[in-house]
Parts: C-alpha cells; structure tokens; sequence
C-alpha cells in the first residue's frame, strides 16, 4: 500500500487544529483543549507546563522564562504555546493509534519502565526523579505508556510508507536548490 507520509502528518495535526477549543468552561473540570472530542484539562495543561518550565529552569537558570526570545514574547509564552501544541497533537496520534487497534501490554510497559529505574539507578533514584518533576508513579506510567504507544504507531506508519525511485527523482528535480555539492 503506498502512503504519503506528508499528508497523513498534515491531516493529523489539522484533526488536532480542528479539534481544539480555547480554554473554556465545562462542567466541573476546566478544558484547556478538546481534540476529536476527547478533553484535555487545564490540569493536566497546567501540568506538562509546570514540567516544561521547571526543565527550563534547571537547565538555563531561574531568569530564563522572562527573557524575550523575540519582541513581546518571552520564553514562558513560547513555552505554553509548545506545550499546548505538543498535547493536542499528541493526542491527536494517540487516537490515531488507538483507531489503528495499537496498544501496549502491561509487559510492555513494566520491562520500560524496569529499565528506566536501572537506568535512573534504582528505586530509590526513580522515587527521587518522580519527586523532583512532581510527578506521580501513575503519571508517569501513563506517560511512558503514550510514549510506548506512539513508538508503535510510527513503526506502523513507516511499514506503509513505499517511495519509489521516480519519486526521488522527481523530488531532487524540483529541489535541487537545497542540495550542494561538495567538492
């Protein structure tokens, strides 16, 4: 089956785009977005936020999210439209997966999440880790499970991706002003 990679990313992040509500009001959660009818609260906004800025932070220093990346706009404005972007199209591949029939196994998931203790060096540093990013352990095996899940659904759009020969050549043909040669 040939499959055009390109349009297939750009109807996903349009699902994602059509999907997406400002933040408003429902009931008794709050809704930061809502993709293909599925919410997303503005806790768990708020959440993957706090996480990205705190990373922000230890890596560039605590003044980092008030510097202006460009005028009018700081890193903590950046930050949040990323952020926003990043969890409407990740569960916009999500649903794309689950659609797909993909899932991941309970063993699957606890040989990860195993490894990633070792790598931590072991429970204690994972505890450690979960504490310092303010993350439970359920958070994070619902993240890790994501993160299973969409490996998965990359490996299975790649299967379906045929590109011929014509169609490098027709690429190269209309884009030989981004390639160079080198001498």
């Amino acid at each position: 089956m040939k499959f055009n990679l390109t349009k297939k990313v750009a109807s996903v992040g349009l699902v994602a785009v059509m999907g997406l509500t400002g933040l408003v009001g429902c009931g008794e959660e709050e809704l930061a977005a809502r993709v293909n009818g599925e919410d997303i609260t503005l806790e768990e906004y708020n959440t993957n936020l706090d996480m990205t800025m705190n990373m922000a932070e230890s890596q560039y220093g605590p003044d980092i999210l008030d510097q202006e990346i460009q005028e009018g706009v700081t890193m903590r404005d950046m930050l949040s439209d990323q952020v926003m972007s990043d969890i409407t199209q990740k569960e916009a591949l999500i649903q794309d997966a689950e659609g797909r029939d993909i899932e991941v196994s309970d063993d699957e998931l606890n040989t990860e999440i195993g490894n990633y203790k070792e790598q931590l060096g072991g429970e204690d540093a994972y505890n450690k880790f979960l504490e310092e990013n303010g993350m439970s352990e359920d958070m994070f095996e619902g993240l890790m499970r994501d993160d299973l899940m969409l490996g998965k659904h990359r490996e299975a759009l790649m299967e379906e991706i045929e590109v011929t020969d014509q169609e490098i050549s027709d690429y190269y043909e209309e884009n030989q002003d981004q390639f160079s040669e080198v001498a």
